[in-house]
């Protein structure tokens, strides 16, 4: 009897038993129902996320070859503030695309606090390949150290300049790297250059939008607003030929035929004469030489160089690297330059007045002649009509009026979500042949920036 009342027992427990197992697996199949939902909650979420990502990538980059476009159709060989690439809020305010919309900005052309919707010319900076040690003592914060060591970091030799840096200073960092001794490639190269820190590359404007806003108010480790980032650039070069696209002539080594068929245009006979043999026994150190090359009855004057100005050089390279547009370049870049006296070192024939300084009147005629735009700034010679002769061979060696990399910055939005896309990148436009190449390419999304607001 007591074994049958054991078994009836135990078969009573039985179906607590099962209760007990299926709530189990009921809880575990919950759980893993729940992950599993999670789980693809997540992947869904992902994979919009994904899709919207993707959506910004491909506005931005047409906004990308929208600025390419717009600087292909710009049919004049010169460049200046007037063309519609440079500040066109109807151009390249939110421009409607699919879902969400692009803007092309650019720092403000006179370097003041913010953006404008345009896009900027490489040749508007100094370039950090070419610009002499005065050029970068300009910049402030730079000092003279800083200066060296941006020059030391260029040039090819191992011997540290002032107080520059070679390689006895980078071997000894932690870690440590060589001196590059070769041309910058980005500006963000010059981040290895010893004392170049983010706040002297971007100033406080870390998230480079143009001006100081945010957490950067009180930034108390940057040291000055907007750094050297909108001053400088490795980019800015452009084919030896005129306005026209021909090859220039080489006032040193042209033959005689080849040099008096570009005089011919508006020097006399007797003055293509004496152009001809004073270079017999001399160099001319720049094309603007020609200008007051000499005095009294046989003194060549502006009218007589300014036809023909842009069609000489006195070199053979390709390409002349690191001129300034004049007729672009913001205030701050002009004046760098007109304080100057670089070519000047070199010995002006015939007792010619040494080249003098650009005085403040003189640069803001500059700039008002600029404002007006039109066929007079096809040849940097207009300037001619501003300086005298001395202070032109001084100034004009290093100012051009073409422009031949720019700087396309684009933010994308979707129209619906607060979801941002900010590229960068320079391009390199071919206007004779209608090409375009991309030289520089960057994400910078994470430098947040509102440019419509």
């Amino acid at each position: 009897m007591s074994r049958r009342r054991q078994k009836n027992r135990n078969n009573r427990a039985r179906p607590g038993l099962t209760l007990v197992l299926v709530l189990w697996i009921v809880a575990l199949l919950s759980v893993s129902m729940y992950g599993a939902l999670v789980l693809s909650r997540t992947e869904y979420s992902l994979t919009n996320t994904f899709e919207d990502e993707e959506k910004l990538r491909q506005i931005a980059l047409s906004g990308i070859d929208f600025g390419i476009a717009s600087l292909l159709e710009d049919a004049t060989p010169y460049d200046t503030m007037t063309d519609d690439w440079f500040n066109n809020e109807t151009l390249f305010k939110e421009v409607p695309l699919g879902e969400g919309t692009f803007s092309l900005v650019r720092p403000e052309p006179e370097g003041k606090d913010g953006f404008v919707y345009g896009i900027q010319d490489e040749a508007s900076r100094l370039n950090l390949n070419t610009a002499a040690m005065e050029h970068f003592k300009e910049l402030k914060p730079l000092d003279e150290a800083m200066a060296s060591a941006i020059i030391d970091w260029r040039d090819e030799d191992e011997e540290a300049l002032g107080q520059g840096a070679e390689d006895g200073y980078y071997l000894a960092l932690t870690p440590p790297y060589k001196t590059k001794n070769a041309p910058y490639e980005t500006l963000e190269e010059l981040l290895y250059v010893k004392d170049i820190t983010p706040a002297i590359l971007y100033g406080k404007d870390r998230n480079v939008n143009g001006k100081v806003d945010g957490s950067e108010i009180d930034d108390a480790v940057a040291t000055t607003d907007f750094g050297i980032y909108r001053w400088v650039t490795p980019y800015s070069s452009e084919p030896n030929l005129d306005i026209n696209g021909k090859p220039r002539v080489n006032l040193n080594t042209a033959s005689d035929p080849e040099l008096v068929q570009v005089l011919q245009v508006s020097f006399t006979p007797q003055k293509q004469q004496i152009v001809l043999n004073w270079r017999r026994n001399n160099k001319f150190q720049t094309a603007a030489q020609v200008c007051g090359l000499f005095q009294g009855n046989t003194h060549i004057n502006r009218p007589e160089l300014q036809p023909v100005y842009d069609q000489l050089t006195v070199t053979d390279d390709k390409r002349l690297v690191g001129l300034v547009n004049v007729n672009t370049a913001p205030e701050f870049v002009l004046r760098t330059l007109a304080g100057l006296t670089p070519a000047a070192k070199a010995a002006w024939p015939n007792g010619v007045i040494p080249p003098q300084n650009v005085t403040e009147d003189e640069l803001k005629k500059i700039i008002e002649i600029r404002k007006a735009g039109g066929a007079r700034l096809a040849s940097a010679s207009w300037v001619e009509d501003v300086l005298d002769d001395p202070k032109f061979r001084t100034f004009g060696p290093f100012i051009t009026t073409k422009s031949r990399q720019y700087r396309i910055d684009v933010v994308a939005r979707l129209t619906d979500k607060t979801l941002y896309k900010r590229y960068q990148a320079v391009v390199d436009i071919d206007r004779e042949n209608s090409k375009a190449r991309i030289i520089y390419f960057r994400d910078i999304s994470h430098r947040f920036m509102k440019a419509w607001e």
